[in-house]
C-alpha cells in the first residue's frame, strides 16, 4: 500500500508539471475573430495647392520709374517757330531721344536779360524751379545781341545769374546751357555772348553745348524771315544736344 500511494504522489507531481508548460487558451471566444487594429493615417504625401504669390515690395520697387523732368527754358526755337509741329521742336525731339519728360518755357523775343514780348531768363526762373526738375535746359541768347551792345555788362550779369540761382535752387538737378546760335554772320557779339555762357556753365558745374562750333546751321534751314529755322534747323539743334548729352 505504501507502494501505491507513492505512485500516485508521482503521478500527481508529474501532471501539474505537464500543465504548467500547456498553450493557454485564447482570449477571444471560440468561433469569434479578431478586430483588426485601428487604421493610422497614411504618412504618403498629399498633394497641396500653392498660394499665388501676392507684389512684394521689391517688385514694387523695380517697377518702372518715372521719366526725368526736363525743363527748357529759351526762346522762339525753344517755343517751337518754324517747325510744322509741336513734335519737330528741337526740345521735344530732345526729350523724346532721352527719355525725358518735356516742360517748356520758351517764349518768342526773349533772352537772358531781353523781354521785348515777355518776361527774360531771369525773371521765369522762380517757374522753373516751381517745376522742380531733374534737367534744366536753357537755350538762346541771340535775342541779347543788341542788348549786350547798348549794355554788356548788365548783359552778361543776367547771364550768370540765372545758372548761379538755378543751381543754388537746385543743387541736384542737371543743368544743361546751349549757346546762342544764328541765321546771320558770327561776328565778335556772337562771340561774346557765346562765351559768356560758356564760363557761366562752367563756373556751376553745367554741361555746354556750342552751335556755333562748328556752325549748327545751313543755308537750307533758314526760313524766309531771316530768322527762325524749318524743321531741318530744329532736328539740327536736337542731334547737336543729343549728341552733347548722351
Amino acid at each position: 500500500m505504501q507502494n501505491v500511494g507513492l505512485a500516485v504522489l508521482l503521478l500527481a507531481t508529474l501532471a501539474a508539471f505537464v500543465y504548467a508548460f500547456l498553450p493557454k487558451p485564447s482570449a477571444t471566444p471560440v468561433g469569434g475573430t479578431t478586430q483588426p487594429a485601428e487604421a493610422t493615417p497614411s504618412s504618403a504625401p498629399t498633394e497641396t495647392t500653392s498660394a499665388s504669390p501676392t507684389p512684394s515690395a521689391t517688385a514694387t520697387e523695380t517697377d518702372e520709374a518715372e521719366p526725368p523732368v526736363a525743363v527748357f527754358l529759351g526762346d522762339s526755337y525753344t517755343e517751337g517757330v518754324g517747325a510744322s509741329s509741336q513734335e519737330d521742336r528741337w526740345s521735344t525731339l530732345v526729350a523724346l531721344e532721352l527719355g525725358w519728360e518735356e516742360m517748356n518755357h520758351g517764349i518768342s523775343g526773349t533772352g537772358y536779360a531781353t523781354n521785348a514780348q515777355g518776361p527774360g531768363y531771369v525773371d521765369r526762373l522762380d517757374d522753373v524751379i516751381a517745376d522742380n526738375p531733374d534737367v534744366v535746359v536753357v537755350s538762346g541768347g541771340q535775342n541779347d545781341f543788341s542788348t549786350y551792345q547798348f549794355d554788356p555788362q548788365g548783359t552778361l550779369q543776367a547771364i550768370s545769374s540765372v545758372y548761379e540761382e538755378l543751381r543754388a535752387e537746385l543743387p541736384d538737378a542737371e543743368i544743361i546751357a546751349v549757346g546762342p546760335s544764328t541765321p546771320s554772320a558770327v561776328d565778335q557779339t556772337v562771340f561774346a555772348l557765346d562765351a559768356a555762357v560758356q564760363e557761366a556753365a562752367k563756373s556751376v558745374d553745367a554741361t555746354y553745348v556750342s552751335l556755333l562750333d562748328p556752325d549748327v546751321f545751313t543755308l537750307e534751314m533758314i526760313q524766309s524771315d531771316g530768322v527762325h529755322v524749318n524743321d531741318a534747323g530744329h532736328a539740327a539743334i536736337a542731334e547737336r544736344v543729343i549728341n552733347a548729352v548722351k
